[in-house]
């Protein structure tokens, strides 16, 4: 049986990856500002919300019932898919910021920085615990930096 500090991880993932459905819902209703959205367009913005959701099904296995489930197991047996799966934001995001909504390339930088941070993470076979918990804890200080640094955009 797993301890709570063993499934930090995985939580903070699991709320992190909600978080991120809902910030996207928020970036999409913005959208609306736009007088005329192409297909290919609104084609590339829906591949963020596609890849949350596959992001969401690595996390949370299918149900089976009459079977124990170890979330701690499950996590560590598929992190590395996650992680890929999870990079692969930061670059839609940069790619949405800069050609869809115009903002400059140089702005990007706390999005090149949470890349580079993910890939590491996918790139390391057998990681300690400890650097699951590291890197489940800045994931929840961005969020944090998110919802505060919303507050003052007025």
């Amino acid at each position: 049986m797993a301890s709570r500090t063993d499934l930090l991880a995985p939580c903070t993932l699991d709320f992190f990856v909600f978080f991120l459905h809902i910030q996207e819902w928020w970036a999409t209703y913005e959208l609306r500002q736009i007088e005329s959205l192409r297909l290919p367009t609104f084609l590339f913005v829906l591949l963020y919300p596609i890849n949350l959701f596959i992001l969401a099904r690595i996390l949370f296995p299918l149900a089976q019932p009459e079977s124990e489930f170890d979330l701690k197991v499950f996590y560590y047996a598929s992190y590395r898919k996650f992680f890929i799966w999870a990079s692969t934001l930061p670059l839609l995001s940069i790619v949405n910021n800069v050609f869809v909504t115009d903002h400059p390339l140089y702005s990007q930088t706390g999005q090149i920085v949470i890349f580079i941070g993910l890939l590491f993470m996918a790139s390391r076979k057998n990681m300690a615990e400890r650097v699951h918990q590291i890197a489940a804890a800045l994931l929840f200080g961005i969020v944090l930096i998110i919802l505060g640094s919303c507050g003052m955009r007025h």
